[in-house]
């Protein structure tokens, strides 16, 4: 499982230490799409790339917007999982919330200029 994450937006990296800090199986992979390990795996899912948006990939499986978050909190489990709820809404109303916070992020809380590096307690579940 990796979740790739847009390395200078300051909300995914907030979005990624907060997974971090309640992810219990430690089994979920980051990397950031300006990686290597998102460049190999964009030739086989080059529109799904294309998006402004978190990806969940696993094995064969690429999800993207809010279907990769509420992945995620399925993932996390324990109280988390209360969020589904909103899986009951339409796909179009979750993913315009979703596109709504992914277009105004950068204006709300600013850009990084290159990737930040994970401290050392977590690296070695970062891929470039």
């Amino acid at each position: 499982m990796i979740l790739f994450y847009d390395g200078e937006c300051p909300t995914c990296h907030f979005f990624v230490r907060f997974i971090l800090r309640f992810d219990r199986k430690k089994k979920l992979v980051f990397a950031p799409l300006q990686g290597q390990t998102a460049e190999k795996i964009k030739s086989h899912n080059p529109d799904v790339f294309k998006a402004d948006s978190v990806v969940w990939a696993e094995g064969s499986e690429v999800l993207i917007r809010s279907k990769a978050v509420f992945r995620i909190l399925r993932y996390l489990g324990g109280f988390w999982l209360i969020f589904l709820i909103f899986q009951l809404l339409p796909g179009f109303i979750t993913d315009g919330i979703y596109n709504f916070v992914a277009r105004n992020r950068y204006r709300w809380f600013g850009k990084y200029e290159s990737c930040i590096l994970p401290d050392s307690i977590h690296s070695d579940r970062f891929l470039g």
